[in-house]
């Protein structure tokens, strides 16, 4: 159904931990996934038998269908603008695999399949995606998306190949990896995915109103090291209005140390920010006009400034570049 559609968004306050996906450590399973033959991709039960090649755990298998996956299956922007979805509600995987093109019920049909043959226990989640859904969407009349959950060593997560594959932007499919959907965590991922009936792999932990009126976040936020349990914390304190806005530049190495993660933030208060990259040689805070430079200590940017009431932007200078580019942005009144 619903393809991640990118918007630019806010966010809020505090120490954060890293984000724990390790790109790097899936580098060999990747290369494999990648380098699947035409003749191994002729069914379910050969492409599954040539993904588990070499894999050391049920988790390189899973793996390796997720990046095959996102990497292989377009996404049907045409019948997704169209509002058509329902086309697919039915398809096979057989079928998916056969035209290389599907909306989430096809992508977590074939997944589904894919990791059946492989020996992995899987189910296929009906529910609702928020914060994606075309504009002037209130609420949700109906399930919009579909996704699996996955059981490895005893325990069940989260597999989401649609928003892993992709994103729509301005009615255009942008095919691009992304890790984030790759066993997120439920304390994440509840901010953008409520299942409509509960399944012991993904629960329901709230209402659908509940759902409906959470704020959206920008999974930046997330990349950038916020934990699920601080966003759900800041989100839930008087006075919250929205999440600070994140820009999709931010999804380099950039951790937030300590920063607002609010949208709106006190105007003629020193704020602290403070980062950690070693994508950007210089991290600047934009506002009223001036410009104030963070200090470097090697991979370490941090300063204490004291906005101006108006936009307060975030800018970094990355390495070997004369531009800088955007990463968050503020409110301050």
């Amino acid at each position: 159904m619903r393809a991640i559609t990118k918007w630019i968004l806010l966010a809020l306050l505090l120490p954060i931990s890293a984000w724990s996906a390790d790109q790097a450590a899936w580098e060999r399973v990747d290369r494999h996934a990648l380098a699947a033959p035409a003749a191994a991709e002729r069914n379910i039960a050969s492409l599954a038998a040539y993904l588990g090649e070499g894999a050391h755990s049920e988790e390189d298998k899973i793996r390796a269908i997720y990046r095959w996956l996102a990497d292989r299956i377009e996404y049907d922007v045409e019948v997704y603008l169209a509002g058509r979805e329902n086309e697919y509600a039915n398809i096979s995987p057989e079928a998916v695999l056969a035209s290389r093109r599907a909306v989430c019920h096809g992508y977590a049909a074939l997944f589904s399949a894919l990791a059946g043959a492989s020996g992995i226990e899987v189910a296929t989640v009906l529910g609702y995606a928020k914060a994606y859904a075309r504009a002037g969407d209130q609420g949700f009349r109906e399930p919009n998306h579909s996704w699996n959950v996955i059981k490895t060593q005893g325990k069940w997560q989260v597999i989401d190949t649609t928003w892993g594959a992709g994103y729509v932007f301005r009615d255009r499919y942008v095919k691009k990896f992304d890790e984030f959907y790759f066993l997120p965590s439920l304390s994440r991922l509840r901010f953008t995915h409520l299942p409509a009936q509960a399944h012991v792999g993904h629960p329901i932990s709230m209402s659908k109103a509940e759902f409906e009126a959470l704020p959206a976040i920008d999974p930046g936020l997330f990349r950038a090291g916020v934990s699920g349990d601080l966003a759900w914390d800041v989100a839930h304190r008087p006075g919250f209005r929205s999440f600070v806005r994140t820009y999709e530049q931010n999804q380099r190495d950039l951790q937030i140390r300590e920063a607002p993660l609010e949208e709106f933030i006190p105007a003629k208060q020193p704020r602290r920010f403070d980062y950690e990259t070693e994508s950007f040689e210089e991290i600047t805070v934009a506002h009223d006009g001036g410009w104030v430079k963070l200090t470097r200590q090697g991979k370490n940017f941090s300063g204490l400034v004291p906005v101006r009431p108006g936009g307060v932007l975030i800018m970094g200078r990355p390495i070997g570049e004369s531009r800088y580019t955007g990463l968050f942005q503020y409110t301050a009144e």
